[in-house]
């Protein structure tokens, strides 16, 4: 399975190294799977010789076993409920815009509830102590949980926060972790890279809720919150509404991982 390994060494390893090492292991696999989602650069473009080991399937997608049962419809309480489930994967910049953006409108009396589902960090803490005051009671921290447990907040919630860094590689990237939000049904507020795949993902079933940043973004941020601002208020507004709807079922099918297994 090419793209674990692949993941594994990239953050350890020279590129050089990375290359050495992906190589002799293509050479004598038997077979090799990658992932399209996951797969800047597909094994068969940087080793042709090797590419009739190779089967590369084009959607990761959700698995529809861990679905059976979920109930779709929305549940509006008082409060908007915005779920975030995977962890911290360094996207300091990102959370600034988001975290700050959440604490503004909350001072401004905009009834919000953001629900964190992963490993917390010191830095994710710095950045709410800098950014937010110092009551924080719209934020709810629940730690590492279960892929069942994550599934149950998603069908709570009234939307799905989704966070993914602008460099080359996540241009090309849809991660697992956004086929289960489509799966769930639910509007996805994201930051996602400008015109990447996993944008063009998003807009299939949530474009009013996206702000696509360049890779410049560190330098315009408070252009961004303000355009992250204008979205989360338009979601708060069909919240009041009562005016969010879950995804069409037909709208997610294609997302499905059975293709891939088969």
């Amino acid at each position: 399975l090419r793209d674990p390994l692949r993941g594994y060494f990239r953050s350890r390893h020279h590129e050089t190294v990375n290359f050495i090492i992906e190589k002799m292991i293509g050479r004598c696999a038997d077979q090799i799977i990658e992932w399209e989602d996951f797969t800047p650069v597909q094994f068969t473009e940087k080793f042709q010789h090797l590419g009739f080991k190779c089967n590369t399937i084009p959607c990761v997608g959700y698995d529809p076993d861990e679905y059976t049962g979920y109930r779709p419809e929305f549940i509006y309480r008082d409060r908007l409920n915005i779920v975030y489930t995977g962890g911290y994967y360094g996207e300091k910049n990102l959370w600034r815009i988001f975290l700050s953006v959440i604490s503004d409108l909350v001072q401004d009396g905009l009834a919000i509830q953001f629900n964190y589902y992963g490993d917390w960090t010191p830095e994710q803490t710095k950045i709410v102590n800098r950014h937010t005051v110092n009551d924080q009671d719209w934020l709810t921290r629940h730690g590492r949980v279960s892929k069942k447990k994550c599934i149950q907040a998603s069908m709570e919630s009234n939307a799905l926060l989704y966070l993914l860094e602008p460099d080359p590689e996540n241009m090309c990237r849809i991660s697992s972790k956004l086929y289960d939000y489509l799966a769930s049904r639910r509007p996805i507020l994201a930051i996602a890279p400008d015109n990447s795949r996993a944008a063009q993902k998003i807009q299939t079933i949530s474009r009013e809720y996206l702000v696509e940043v360049k890779t410049d973004y560190p330098e315009h941020l408070e252009e961004y919150c303000d355009r992250l601002k204008q979205n989360i208020r338009l979601l708060y507004e069909d919240f009041k509404s009562r005016s969010i709807h879950p995804v069409p079922a037909e709208a997610v099918h294609a997302n499905s991982c059975i293709d891939g297994e088969k």
